[in-house]
């Protein structure tokens, strides 16, 4: 496994898939239906990943070239506080929890 920070220039398709998967396989832990997901136009995940979109970061869980698990940091407003994240819209495929 490989995590790292995802970048909208090369983890964008397997960002909305993911995304897009993780309201089907637990569609109790996520605001969105599939349906609002899946229909969100492509530009909404590039600017989520771009930072574009507000104090957060999408970091991402590889195994091998498959994006099996995603993570998000909300980085704290406050100027005073602005080194703390909080972690959210956390999933991870099926097949690749527990590992």
């Amino acid at each position: 496994m490989k995590i790292r920070k995802l970048d909208a220039s090369i983890d964008l398709e397997a960002f909305k898939s993911i995304r897009v998967e993780s309201t089907v396989d637990a569609p109790e832990s996520f605001r969105a239906t599939e349906d609002e997901m899946s229909s969100e136009p492509i530009e909404t995940f590039r600017k989520q990943l771009s930072g574009e979109a507000g104090r957060m970061t999408f970091i991402g869980s590889y195994d091998e070239n498959e994006l099996v698990g995603v993570a998000a940091l909300y980085w704290d407003k406050s100027q005073k506080l602005s080194h703390k994240a909080t972690v959210g819209s956390v999933f991870v495929t099926r097949t690749n929890r527990g590992k």
